[in-house]
């Protein structure tokens, strides 16, 4: 009864003790993988880099390859104009140099007595000087505008007598001519200054019956040389 009952308790015949199996691991990662993606993070961060250094670099030498072009521009642009200012100015000192000869005719003219001014050889000077201002007028010197009563323009006059008074100064007379050459002063017009209620008009007197046509000429056109006249036979 007692060997009935133990055997009862024990464990059947022909079965085995189930023994709890532990959960198989799944497969391990490479212990390589983390390594590379470190290092490919590394390569990416230095690509990066070395885009952003030649963009850098791209940006500067465009700026620069900007400024050489303008600084070009403006330097042939500079030469251009230095070369047409060296074509026209070119006689500059020869034409002040031919003033000072056509200044000593128009003073010979203005010293002329009136009955001197039939002659033909004057009429031959006159020719001359009027050839000698086409030469000047042909190199672009031209007179400056000057008559009593305009205002003053520091610029093309020089004051060198003034008369003192009320109001505004202007020009009282021209001494001696001015004239440009192009768009430059060659020799600035020497006037004298006076206050504008002093100055009288700028009109010329109309001539007497005495004077000739001639000297009405020289008188409106301030020492400018006489019209050619027909010889006297």
């Amino acid at each position: 009864m007692a060997a009935r009952s133990k055997r009862a308790s024990g464990p059947p015949e022909n079965q085995t003790e189930t023994q709890p199996q532990a959960a198989t691991p799944g497969p391990a990662a490479p212990a390589g993988d983390g390594a590379a993606q470190a290092v490919a993070d590394a390569e990416l961060q230095h690509l990066k880099a070395d885009m952003a250094a030649l963009e850098t670099r791209h940006t500067d030498v465009l700026n620069r390859l900007t400024r050489t072009q303008a600084d070009f521009s403006n330097y042939r642009r500079r030469t251009e104009t230095e070369a047409r200012e060296l074509v026209a100015y070119a006689n500059q000192a020869f034409a002040f140099d031919v003033l000072r000869v056509a200044d000593g005719l128009e003073r010979a003219f203005a010293s002329v007595p009136s009955e001197l001014r039939g002659f033909a050889w004057l009429d031959g000077v006159a020719l001359v000087h009027a050839q000698l201002r086409g030469v000047l007028d042909g190199q672009g010197v031209t007179p400056i505008p000057c008559k009593p009563g305009d205002a003053l323009d520091p610029n093309v006059h020089q004051v060198v007598v003034s008369d003192s008074g009320d109001g505004p100064s202007v020009i009282a007379a021209e001494l001696q001519r001015g004239y440009k050459m192009h768009e430059r002063v060659l020799r600035p017009a020497l006037v004298k200054a006076g206050p504008a209620s002093a100055v009288p008009s700028a009109e010329p007197p109309p001539p007497s019956p005495a004077v000739t046509a001639a000297d009405a000429a020289q008188a409106g056109t301030a020492g400018a040389a006489p019209p050619i006249k027909p010889s006297s036979p």
